[in-house]
């Protein structure tokens, strides 16, 4: 009889553990009062701004000590031209999508983070001095929890909410109502060698596919990609966190397992992304890097393959 007593007690403490990890998420519902919020503040206090995210997946952005927000023209002049500047689109996260930034929440255990948690992996952590900070907070089913973290330190809680804040920031990059592709889209794919350009491929908004030769200076269309394949394109760039890249030469030393080299050798690719307000992102890595998981080397390598692999099945690339 007490080995059954005991035995029960034992399955109660399992199911008490399993329920206190269960998901955010109640009935696989978005809670009401859902609000992610991500703040950044400067080393001296000087800029500041806060993004949210509602249960809707409606985004709202505020700054203070920056530039002023200045509304664009209906027609801008640019050398003598008019031209129509893009029409930019509202961020909006799909259910479905909102979901996913939820679990990443649950996935590092965010309502775990204190003093003691998570167990640090290394012995000495370095911090860079006079950098920003940034604070994560969510709310959900009556609960609040927020976590700063300062930039520059590389402690295993620093890469954890260096990731998760990659995450919120690219969920506003990545995402429009209904899909919709901005009609500013555009990836640059180039692969290039110490002697010249090999390959330039453009993909546009309009899903069109061009590449220009480095010999004569002039573009052809090679391919064309439908919105879902672009829509499809867009959600691998958001899986690998590509929005981490503001202008990124990588080296070995991004997160290549193998010994930096002090020259680099060989071809190099390039990944420049265009998307909405964000005006640039760029990348490039040489291509004998053997990246290790979750490092800068890993994310581009990603976006890199997902593109190749694009160009690939249209037959605007050749497959080696």
């Amino acid at each position: 009889m007490m080995k059954y007593v005991a035995f029960n007690l034992v399955l109660l403490v399992v199911f008490a553990l399993q329920v206190s990890a269960q998901s955010l998420l109640i009935n696989d519902r978005i809670p009401d009062d859902l609000l992610i919020t991500l703040k950044q503040q400067g080393a001296w206090g000087g800029t500041y701004s806060e993004m949210t995210i509602n249960a809707s997946g409606d985004f709202s952005y505020q700054s203070r000590g920056g530039l002023p927000v200045v509304k664009m023209p209906d027609v801008l002049s640019i050398n003598g031209k008019r031209v129509k500047p893009p029409k930019y689109l509202k961020p909006k996260l799909s259910e479905e999508k909102l979901k996913l930034l939820i679990a990443e929440f649950e996935k590092i255990q965010f309502f775990k983070f204190g003093k003691d948690f998570p167990v640090e992996d290394e012995k000495e952590i370095n911090c860079v001095t006079d950098v920003g900070t940034e604070a994560i907070s969510i709310r959900i089913n009556g609960q609040t929890k927020e976590v700063s973290d300062y930039y520059s330190c590389s402690g295993k809680r620093n890469r954890l909410l260096r990731n998760l804040a990659e995450r919120i920031r690219g969920a506003g990059v990545w995402n429009y109502e209904n899909g919709e592709i901005p009609e500013n889209f555009e990836v640059w794919y180039r692969i290039a060698t110490a002697g010249g350009v090999l390959q330039d491929f453009k993909i546009k908004a309009n899903g069109k596919i061009t590449e220009t030769s480095y010999l004569t200076g002039k573009s052809k269309t090679v391919g064309k990609v439908s919105k879902q394949q672009l829509r499809e394109l867009m959600d691998e760039f958001e899986k690998g966190v590509f929005s981490t890249f503001k202008y990124s030469p990588l080296s070995r030393n991004s997160g290549c397992s193998n010994a930096p080299a002090p020259l680099p050798t060989g071809k190099t690719r390039h990944v420049n992304i265009q998307i909405n307000r964000v005006a640039q992102m760029y990348a490039s890595l040489y291509e004998n890097c053997r990246p290790q998981p979750e490092t800068d080397a890993a994310k581009f390598e990603y976006a890199a393959d997902a593109i190749e692999k694009l160009l690939k099945s249209v037959g605007a690339m050749k497959t080696n």
